[in-house]
C-alpha cells in the first residue's frame, strides 16, 4: 500500500509521518488488496471558523471503483489524523460490501424459493 503525505501549515516532521502510516497501516491493512494509493493531506492554516485547528484530508484511490474521501477537523494533530484515517477505513469497508452487495444483486434474481444466475 502506497502512502503519499502532504503537509501545510503545521510542523512536519518524522514523528507525524510515522504516525500517519502507522494509523493507516492499521486501520487499511485489512483491505490493502483493493487500494492503489492512499493521500493524507493535513493543513494546520485557518481551515475552519476556529482559529488553530487542523485538518486532515484521507483520499484512498481504488482501481475499480469509486474514490474514497474522509476529512477530519480539530485542534490537536494527532486526533485529527486518527479521526480521519479511522473514519476513512471504516468508509472504504462500507463502500467495498455496499457495492459489492450490489454486485451480488445484479447477478442473481430470486426465482421461487430460490436464486437463478444470470448470464
Amino acid at each position: 500500500m502506497n502512502i503519499e503525505i502532504q503537509a501545510r501549515g503545521i510542523p512536519s516532521n518524522k514523528d507525524v509521518h510515522n504516525f500517519i502510516r502507522r494509523r493507516a497501516d492499521l486501520a487499511l491493512n485489512a483491505l490493502r488488496d483493493q487500494i492503489g494509493l492512499v493521500s493524507v493531506f493535513v493543513d494546520g492554516a485557518n481551515v475552519s471558523d476556529k482559529v488553530g485547528d487542523i485538518r486532515c484530508l484521507v483520499l484512498i484511490r481504488l482501481g475499480t471503483h469509486p474514490d474514497v474521501e474522509v476529512e477530519s477537523t480539530h485542534a490537536n494533530l494527532y486526533t485529527a489524523i486518527y479521526r480521519a484515517v479511522d473514519d476513512a477505513g471504516w468508509t472504504l469497508a462500507r463502500t467495498l460490501m455496499h457495492q459489492q452487495a450490489g454486485l451480488l444483486n445484479r447477478q442473481f434474481k430470486m426465482i421461487g424459493n430460490g436464486y437463478q444466475a444470470l448470464a
